[in-house]
C-alpha cells in the first residue's frame, strides 16, 4: 500500500520496442520513462532508520528484534531477487525515540487513516530522532514503531519526499505497523518495491475481490505470502535488473520460436513480450523452485498482461488464468492461479490466448529453460 504522491514516472528509460511508455499524471504503472525520482536499484542503496515508541506504548521490546524481523532478510530479498546487483543498507542509531503524541492519537486505522495524519506522523518521528545521526546517502526513510504499539497498524509508503535531522532529503517514507510480524520482512520488500515504482497488484476497490484476485501467489506487489513471490520479470526490467536483450518482443504477427530460462536465474532470455497496443503487452516467462520461489506449487510458462493504462490496484498485470476449471495447487497462498505456469513435464504444452489472438506451444525443456513457439495471428 502506499499513499500521497507527485506526479512521477518510471524508473527506466524506454529505448526497447517492447518498452511500453508510462502513463502520465498517474500514481505508479508499468509503464518506463526516462525521468524518475524514484529509489535506486542498482549498487548500494540506503535506508534511514528511525525507531520509535509512545508515551501511551513505552518499548518493552528491542530495536535489535526489530530490526532482525525486517531488515536482513529484506535486504537479502533484494539482492538474490536483483542477482546481486541492489544491495540495501540501513543507517541507524539503533535506539528508540518518543513520539510527542499517543499511538492512539494518529489515526491509523483503516477508517480514519489520511495522507495528512501519515505526514505529522513522519515529521515528528524525524524530530524525535533530531540531527544526531548522519544519514548521508540515504534514499528512503523506514519508520518502526514498537510492537507494543498495537493501534499503529499497517504499513503506508509515503511517496513525498522528507527532510531528516541532518538535512539529508530522502525520496520517500516507509511507516511501518503491527502487520510486519504477520508478513514479516515481505512487508519491507513490498513497499520499497513502491519508492522503486512498482504499482499494487491486488485490488484496491470496493468489489470484496480477494488478494490474489489479479496475479495469485506470483509477485510479492500482488500477495507477499504467495507461493512464488519473486517480482515478475517485468518488474525486473523495470528495476534494471534485467538487462534489454534479455526480453525478446514481438511486435508483428507470425510465428517465432524462443528458449526462455527461468526468472530465478541471472542468465539467458528471461520473457518474451507481445506488444498488442502502444499500451498493452502479453508477457511469458519460465518460473522454477529455485531462489526465492522454493515454495511455489507449480512450475513451467505463466502468460500475462500488463497494461501501463491501468493504475496500482486496478490491475495492470493479470496473470492469464488459461485454467479456469483449476482451483490451485495452493487455494491460501494464491488461489486458483498457483496453478497458472504450463509444467512441460505434465504435458501441458499448448496455451492459446483468444482474445488477442495469441497461441503458444512448448516444444522442449533442457537444464530448466523452456523452448517455445509462439504464434500472433
Amino acid at each position: 500500500m502506499y499513499s500521497s504522491t507527485p506526479d512521477r514516472l518510471g524508473p527506466r528509460q524506454a529505448t526497447h520496442a517492447c518498452k511500453l511508455p508510462a502513463k502520465r499524471g498517474a500514481y505508479l504503472t508499468e509503464g518506463f520513462s526516462s525521468t524518475s525520482t524514484f529509489i535506486k536499484t542498482i549498487g548500494v542503496t540506503k535506508a534511514a532508520v528511525i525507531f520509535i515508541d509512545f508515551p501511551d506504548t513505552p518499548a518493552t521490546d528491542t530495536v535489535q528484534s526489530l530490526y532482525d524481523n525486517l531488515l536482513p532478510g529484506g535486504a537479502q530479498f533484494f539482492n538474490i531477487s536483483s542477482y546481486g546487483q541492489m544491495q540495501l543498507e540501513a543507517v541507524s542509531d539503533m535506539k528508540f525515540h518518543r513520539m510527542p503524541q499517543a499511538s492512539t492519537g494518529y489515526r491509523w486505522d483503516r477508517e480514519t487513516f489520511s495522507g495528512t495524519s501519515q505526514l505529522r506522523y513522519i515529521k515528528d518521528a524525524i524530530a524525535a530522532a533530531g540531527g544526531g545521526t548522519p544519514y548521508t546517502g540515504c534514499e528512503v526513510l523506514y519508520i518502526i514503531p514498537t510492537r507494543a504499539a498495537r493501534s499503529i497498524g499497517f504499513s503506508p509508503t509515503s511517496m513525498g519526499a522528507a527532510t531528516l535531522g541532518d538535512g539529508t532529503q530522502v525520496k520517500s517514507v516507509v511507516t511501518f505497523g503491527q502487520d510486519q510480524w504477520s508478513w514479516g520482512y515481505g512487508v519491507l520488500n513490498h513497499e520499497t518495491g513502491h519508492t522503486m515504482g512498482l504499482p499494487d497488484l491486488y485490488p484496491m476497490d470496493s468489489a470484496g475481490r480477494p488478494t490474489e484476485y489479479y496475479v495469485g501467489g506470483w509477485d510479492l506487489m500482488g500477495l507477499i505470502s504467495g507461493t512464488s513471490p519473486d517480482f515478475f520479470a517485468w518488474h525486473k526490467w523495470k528495476l534494471g535488473w534485467i538487462e534489454d536483450d534479455q526480453v525478446a518482443c514481438i511486435g508483428t504477427k507470425g510465428t517465432s520460436s524462443f528458449t526462455i530460462s527461468p526468472i530465478e536465474r541471472a542468465e539467458g532470455i528471461k520473457a518474451v513480450a507481445v506488444r498488442v497496443s502502444d499500451t498493452k503487452a502479453i508477457v511469458m516467462e519460465v518460473r522454477s523452485k529455485e531462489g526465492l520461489s522454493t515454495d511455489s506449487c507449480t512450475v513451467g510458462l505463466l502468460l500475462y498482461s500488463v497494461d501501463t493504462e491501468a493504475e496500482s490496484g486496478t490491475g495492470p498485470v493479470r496473470v492469464l488464468n488459461t485454467k479456469p476449471s483449476s482451483r490451485g495447487c495452493s487455494p491460501s497462498k494464491g488461489g486458483e492461479l498457483t496453478s497458472a505456469a504450463y509444467d512441460f513435464a505434465k504435458a501441458e504444452t499448448k496455451i492459446g490466448v483468444a482474445a488477442n489472438g495469441i497461441s503458444v506451444q512448448i516444444t522442449g525443456v533442457q537444464n530448466g529453460e523452456y523452448r517455445v513457439s509462439v504464434t500472433w495471428q
